[in-house]
């Protein structure tokens, strides 16, 4: 039996721009639901659903074995089968990825290098910033769109800098580096601007960000085994 995904919905008074910022808000998605010979509908989906099942493989098989494989080669297949394409999918993208990861290692990054690591390198360019973003979007009022470019920019130019001009910095100490001097481009840049009276936010004043016992158990022992590894072998 296919398993069913179920997501919660509501529906949506308002419609338009105003509508779905309305929606964003609140922390939900806005969205449009068709079908069934019914006139559309205007809905909002929970934001921390829709992300939690992203980070699964559902969605990726999904994508296959409904946009590709469904439409392209079986239309008529059944639940089950589209199930086990989706899964194969999944198997057959993963061992991909890592064969990839291993053949273009040693062409991107020189001998004895993996793929991985070119990504994780030029991808670092950008983390940094990203980081500054999420936690003065979230968690400083007085940021803005200035700060947030400013820490996108800054965050691309100083990784560049620094990669050119102390090219023996570890690549996880230029990322810390860079994100410190992000964050104060931020906030410097935010600060100059005035503060504006109708910013359009999100209220996150009743989302609940506790933690089970076990998931806090769980973290301190991955940053325990990061430290022990970082010691060990950087």
């Amino acid at each position: 039996m296919a398993e069913a995904i179920e997501l919660k919905a509501w529906a949506r008074g308002r419609a338009g721009k105003g509508g779905a910022r309305a929606t964003r808000r609140e922390g939900r998605i806005p969205g449009i639901l068709y079908g069934d010979k019914q006139e559309p509908e205007t809905i909002a989906v929970d934001y921390r659903a829709i992300s939690q099942q992203m980070h699964t493989g559902h969605f990726q098989s999904t994508i296959f074995t409904l946009d590709i494989y469904k439409k392209a080669f079986q239309p008529n297949a059944s639940e089950a089968k589209i199930v086990n394409v989706g899964k194969l999918a999944i198997v057959v993208s993963t061992i991909i990825g890592i064969l990839l990861t291993l053949a273009l290692g040693n062409a991107l990054m020189g001998e004895g290098k993996q793929g991985f690591q070119y990504i994780q390198e030029y991808t670092g360019f950008f983390t940094p910033g990203i980081v500054v973003i999420f936690l003065l979007g979230l968690f400083w009022k007085r940021a803005n769109e200035a700060g947030a470019l400013a820490a996108t920019v800054g965050s691309f130019a100083l990784s560049i800098a620094l990669k050119a001009f102390w090219p023996d910095l570890p690549f996880m100490d230029r990322m810390g580096l860079v994100f410190l001097l992000a964050l104060a481009l931020a906030v410097v840049v935010s600060l100059m601007r005035p503060a504006a009276a109708n910013t359009s936010t999100i209220e996150t004043r009743d989302v609940s960000y506790a933690t089970s016992p076990g998931f806090n158990i769980g973290s301190v022992g991955v940053v325990l085994i990061l430290i022990a590894l970082y010691a060990a072998w950087w």
